[in-house]
């Protein structure tokens, strides 16, 4: 599963992007979204954990904050790498220093888990919202009463992937 999920990552990958100085780490990126996503599944809106639509999350998400390109830098520095990822909130939820995370989020191997456990936390903590608002908490930081229409739009968006790059 991991094989062919890797390749409907890539092939998502370069119809949003075709063409760009980066897109030599395309293919290692599409297996690290694979790995990632086969290894730890974020739950579907059935709860249950989903390994394709974890894949189809983490390209919606690294298409629109960095349009994949691994060494991006945003938000004044604080967040890099391919998922934009704020070193600070990610280093504090792990109980790592800031430097590791920062240096492991310029990597889509290690990007792509710390994202997932970022990702897990706002599920946590959004658990009161309906599904396609779960991802809130990521989008904002502080709360999930934030950016809805981020979470909503992206939800939107990662559907419409899963029907066409997917098949589901």
């Amino acid at each position: 599963m991991q094989t062919l999920l890797a390749i409907c990552i890539l092939a998502a990958m370069r119809v949003f992007v075709p063409a760009c100085a980066w897109s030599d780490t395309f293919v290692r990126t599409a297996d690290a979204f694979a790995r990632a996503a086969v290894a730890e599944p974020l739950p579907g809106p059935d709860g249950r954990p989903d390994a394709i639509l974890t894949a189809a999350t983490l390209v919606l998400w690294a298409k629109h904050e960095s349009t994949f390109k691994p060494g991006a830098a945003g938000d004044s520095g604080a967040s890099t790498g391919i998922m934009q990822v704020s070193h600070a909130y990610a280093a504090a939820l792990l109980h790592r220093p800031v430097e590791d995370v920062r240096a492991e989020l310029l990597n889509p191997e290690t990007a792509a888990p710390i994202w997932l456990a970022v990702a897990r936390e706002s599920f946590r903590v959004c658990k009161h919202h309906p599904y396609p608002e779960r991802l809130a908490q990521l989008a904002y930081g502080p709360d999930c009463d934030h950016r809805l229409d981020l979470a909503r739009s992206r939800n939107k968006e990662t559907r419409a992937l899963l029907a066409t790059a997917f098949g589901q």
